[in-house]
């Protein structure tokens, strides 16, 4: 970044150095006055002839993040992982309790000179990253599924006219309490926001898909 590197941006900047979060936060915070700056825009370019919405495209780009694809872990791995680290930690606690107990024999009780593995520590450290990311999961499965139960009871509480006819019974929602994360969704250790996808090269990273919508006539932007 040229905020950091460069001599001129680092002036230009005072000395910060705003990075992707600091964009992101400024969009959550004027969301509705951009998205009403939009407004304006386009209607402009409609004044001016240069937008019809007519044929509208939309992509994406992919936007590497500052996060290796390697700190992130599927929900099934994540459960995978921590039967084995819970597994894995008894055992070196048995361990350890059994080298303890063989130098309390032999030193005494009083002596202070055993200490905890460092690999019951690591074990410890990643397991617990791990359970608050499965945990985060669950929380969004819970709330998409409450959102379909939602969806459903409006759709259920209209009129007559709003129900279709014939057809199969539209099928009920899942309960929310037993709404589980599907085996292939991901959660990233150093960046959550971020996804594992495929880029336009074919390579696979840990990034964003920045996605913009422009009018077929003349590529004015009309949604980011």
């Amino acid at each position: 970044m040229l905020c950091v590197g460069d001599l001129g941006g680092r002036f230009l900047t005072a000395g910060l150095h705003p990075d992707f979060r600091t964009i992101n936060t400024f969009r959550l915070r004027h969301g509705e006055a951009l998205a009403n700056l939009f407004v304006q825009s386009v209607r402009l370019c409609q004044g001016a002839g240069m937008v019809s919405l007519g044929v509208v495209a939309i992509d994406g780009s992919k936007v590497a993040a500052n996060a290796s694809k390697r700190k992130a872990m599927s929900y099934s791995r994540m459960v995978r992982a921590e039967e084995y680290l819970r597994l894995h930690i008894a055992e070196i606690q048995r361990r350890s309790n059994a080298a303890d107990a063989q130098e309390d024999s032999l030193f005494g009780k009083d002596n202070t000179g055993f200490d905890l593995p460092k690999e019951l520590k690591f074990h410890e450290t990643r397991l617990a990253k791990i359970l608050e990311a499965k945990k985060q999961l669950e929380a969004e499965a819970r709330q998409a599924a409450e959102a379909k139960v939602a969806a459903h009871k409006a759709k259920q509480s209209g009129n007559d006219d709003s129900k279709p006819k014939g057809g199969r019974k539209p099928k009920e929602p899942e309960d929310p309490e037993k709404a589980v994360p599907k085996d292939s969704a991901q959660r990233g250790f150093t960046d959550p926001d971020s996804f594992i996808m495929k880029s336009g090269n074919g390579e696979w990273v840990q990034g964003y898909n920045a996605q913009a919508a422009v009018d077929g006539a003349n590529q004015i932007l009309c949604r980011l």
